[in-house]
């Protein structure tokens, strides 16, 4: 897509893993219609399915400053649910940076059609997102815009670099979903962790 294209967030345009700069910088949008629905779980779910065969460590980086918009006409409907137990199911992390948005501008008060509480709860994150990455042991961090979302970035990358992988043999092979308690010494460190796994049958 060209970079002086309008993005419509209904439609998700499949992507290719790539290191070049210019070709990330030409699949971002130039402007995204302020009316345009938030799908996030479709995207996120969709991402999930871009990895195919490919090897080695599956990460998700997902930035957002909106909450999910729910089903979409003739659209398949996707929800948190379905996405944290894929992630998971094909050992996926996901590390989620949510951005507060400005609140929206109009009047409010009765008979303005809006509130004073929904127009400040329209700039937050939505709540899902810290959830799907706590769940499968990936960071979730909140910035607002005036903030550097470069450093951001840096620093989730920086932290990539640095994360060990741990295994184990599950003692029961029922089938069934199992809690997993990683714990730090000393113990003001904090591990990135799965809080579940499924036992093979």
């Amino acid at each position: 897509m060209p970079p002086s294209a309008r993005w419509p967030l209904s439609e998700i345009s499949p992507a290719a893993f790539t290191a070049n700069p210019a070709a990330l910088l030409a699949a971002l949008p130039s402007a995204i219609d302020p009316s345009a629905p938030t799908p996030l779980w479709r995207a996120v779910n969709q991402a999930l399915g871009e990895f195919g065969e490919e090897q080695g460590r599956r990460v998700v980086l997902i930035l957002s400053d909106g909450k999910d918009s729910g089903p979409i006409f003739g659209q398949k409907w996707v929800d948190l649910l379905t996405v944290s137990d894929r992630a998971m199911r094909e050992d996926v992390m996901v590390y989620g940076v949510a951005l507060h948005s400005r609140p929206a501008q109009g009047p409010i008060g009765p008979g303005a059609g809006t509130t004073a509480a929904a127009m400040l709860s329209s700039n937050m994150p939505d709540p899902g997102l810290g959830k799907l990455a706590e769940d499968t042991g990936g960071g979730y961090t909140e910035i607002r815009p005036r903030d550097d979302l470069a450093a951001e970035f840096a620093r989730i990358a920086d932290e990539l670099h640095q994360q060990y992988l741990l295994g184990f043999a599950p003692v029961s092979k029922d089938g069934k979903v199992h809690d997993i308690d990683v714990r730090m010494i000393p113990k003001d460190l904090k591990a990135r962790a799965r809080r579940t796994y499924r036992a093979p049958k």
